[in-house]
């Protein structure tokens, strides 16, 4: 799935219970982790294309990528947080998400989701996430949870505003 989707995911996931760009940020953590350095470099660098994407993305970001869309180092990072903080952040949810989002939308041969790593590289052939009927799927299912949001939030701002026109009455 595209990072942006996944910013915007992990936000939804929390209910608006947390700061956005908090939980989008760790909605789209993992792709960050993984591929901010060969963007930067491609950037840098001019060259974007997608043919040999073993020299846009060296071997080094594949493992930067397993690492960051493993649920096991996942879930291993919200135990050390909560042995110390005894607390589970709820902005956090977004980067498990993240990974039970891609598990079946990367095809093998290209970034499949080794979600067991470093344990296992088990991983799902799934349907790339570019596929016209997957990408509008999900855009179309992030306008539907945005739209209730956003509804919510209108009607949390009219009884607001009645409450407080009860309290100058009185």
């Amino acid at each position: 799935m595209d990072t942006l989707s996944h910013a915007l995911w992990g936000y939804a996931a929390t209910g608006r219970k947390s700061k956005f760009w908090l939980a989008a940020f760790f909605g789209a953590f993992p792709d960050l982790f993984a591929f901010t350095v060969p963007f930067t470099l491609a950037i840098l660098t001019g060259n974007f294309s997608r043919e040999g994407h073993h020299v846009f993305f060296p071997e080094f970001i594949r493992t930067l990528y397993n690492i960051s869309h493993s649920i096991l180092i996942c879930a291993l990072v919200f135990g050390i947080i909560y042995t110390f903080r005894k607390k589970i952040y709820l902005f956090m949810i977004g980067w498990p998400l993240h990974i039970l989002l891609d598990i079946p939308t990367h095809e093998a041969e290209f970034y499949p989701t080794q979600f067991l790593y470093p344990l296992s590289t088990i991983s799902v052939d799934g349907i790339r996430w570019s596929t016209p009927w997957i990408f509008i799927t999900n855009w179309v299912l992030l306008a539907l949870v945005y739209g209730y949001l956003f509804r919510i939030e209108i009607k949390n701002l009219f009884v607001k505003k009645k409450k407080s026109k009860k309290k100058n009455k009185k």
